[in-house]
Protein backbone atom coordinates (compact mmCIF):
# COMPACT_ATOMS: atom_id res chain seq x y z
CA UNK A 1 0.00 0.00 0.00
CA UNK A 2 1.38 3.39 -0.99
CA UNK A 3 1.04 6.26 1.43
CA UNK A 4 -0.07 9.55 -0.06
CA UNK A 5 2.28 12.40 0.80
CA UNK A 6 1.08 15.85 1.78
CA UNK A 7 2.45 19.12 0.44
CA UNK A 8 3.61 21.90 2.73
CA UNK A 9 0.24 23.66 2.32
CA UNK A 10 -1.72 20.44 2.99
CA UNK A 11 0.36 19.72 6.10
CA UNK A 12 -0.21 23.28 7.35
CA UNK A 13 -3.94 22.95 6.72
CA UNK A 14 -4.09 19.61 8.53
CA UNK A 15 -2.30 21.10 11.56
CA UNK A 16 -4.28 24.37 11.32
CA UNK A 17 -1.09 26.43 11.23
CA UNK A 18 0.74 28.54 8.65
CA UNK A 19 3.20 27.16 6.11
CA UNK A 20 5.93 29.08 7.96
CA UNK A 21 5.10 27.27 11.20
CA UNK A 22 5.46 23.91 9.43
CA UNK A 23 8.83 25.08 8.06
CA UNK A 24 9.90 26.04 11.59
CA UNK A 25 8.86 22.60 12.89
CA UNK A 26 11.02 21.01 10.17
CA UNK A 27 13.96 23.28 10.98
CA UNK A 28 13.64 22.53 14.70
CA UNK A 29 13.67 18.79 14.02
CA UNK A 30 10.10 18.30 15.26
CA UNK A 31 8.68 17.18 11.90
CA UNK A 32 10.67 15.06 9.43
CA UNK A 33 10.13 16.08 5.80
CA UNK A 34 10.48 13.95 2.70
CA UNK A 35 12.50 16.03 0.26
CA UNK A 36 11.95 15.50 -3.44
CA UNK A 37 13.98 18.00 -5.41
CA UNK A 38 13.22 21.33 -3.73
CA UNK A 39 9.78 20.26 -2.46
CA UNK A 40 9.00 19.36 1.12
CA UNK A 41 6.45 16.58 1.48
CA UNK A 42 5.11 15.00 4.64
CA UNK A 43 3.77 11.60 5.63
CA UNK A 44 0.42 11.65 7.39
CA UNK A 45 1.81 9.35 10.10
CA UNK A 46 4.53 11.91 10.89
CA UNK A 47 1.89 14.60 11.36
CA UNK A 48 -0.08 12.27 13.63
CA UNK A 49 3.08 11.59 15.67
CA UNK A 50 3.72 15.32 16.01
CA UNK A 51 0.19 15.91 17.26
CA UNK A 52 0.56 13.05 19.76
CA UNK A 53 3.84 14.49 21.10
CA UNK A 54 2.28 17.93 21.56
CA UNK A 55 -0.75 16.42 23.31
CA UNK A 56 1.47 14.39 25.65
CA UNK A 57 3.58 17.46 26.44
CA UNK A 58 0.45 19.46 27.15
CA UNK A 59 -0.79 16.80 29.57
CA UNK A 60 2.57 16.86 31.35
CA UNK A 61 2.41 20.64 31.47
CA UNK A 62 5.66 21.06 29.55
CA UNK A 63 5.97 22.80 26.20
CA UNK A 64 6.92 20.38 23.44
CA UNK A 65 9.27 22.85 21.74
CA UNK A 66 11.14 23.43 25.00
CA UNK A 67 11.92 19.73 25.19
CA UNK A 68 14.26 20.15 22.23
CA UNK A 69 15.99 23.27 23.52
CA UNK A 70 14.19 25.69 21.21
CA UNK A 71 13.92 29.21 22.52
CA UNK A 72 11.77 32.11 21.51
CA UNK A 73 13.36 34.32 18.84
CA UNK A 74 15.78 36.79 20.35
CA UNK A 75 15.95 35.22 23.77
CA UNK A 76 15.96 32.19 25.97
CA UNK A 77 13.10 29.74 26.22
CA UNK A 78 11.71 28.17 29.36
CA UNK A 79 14.70 25.88 29.53
CA UNK A 80 17.05 28.88 29.39
CA UNK A 81 18.83 27.40 26.38
CA UNK A 82 19.56 29.56 23.36
CA UNK A 83 18.29 28.33 20.03
CA UNK A 84 20.76 27.06 17.46
CA UNK A 85 20.18 24.66 14.57
CA UNK A 86 21.44 21.12 15.04
CA UNK A 87 25.17 20.91 14.33
CA UNK A 88 25.76 24.64 14.77
CA UNK A 89 28.75 25.65 16.87
CA UNK A 90 27.92 26.84 20.39
CA UNK A 91 27.45 30.57 20.77
CA UNK A 92 29.09 32.59 23.48
CA UNK A 93 26.83 34.68 25.67
CA UNK A 94 27.11 38.45 25.39
CA UNK A 95 27.65 40.03 28.62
Amino acid sequence: MTEQLLTLREAADRLSVSKRTVQRLVWAGELPPIRISSRLLFAGDDLDDLISRFRAAERRGTPCRGSRGRAAPGGAGRSGASFAPAGAPPQEEAG
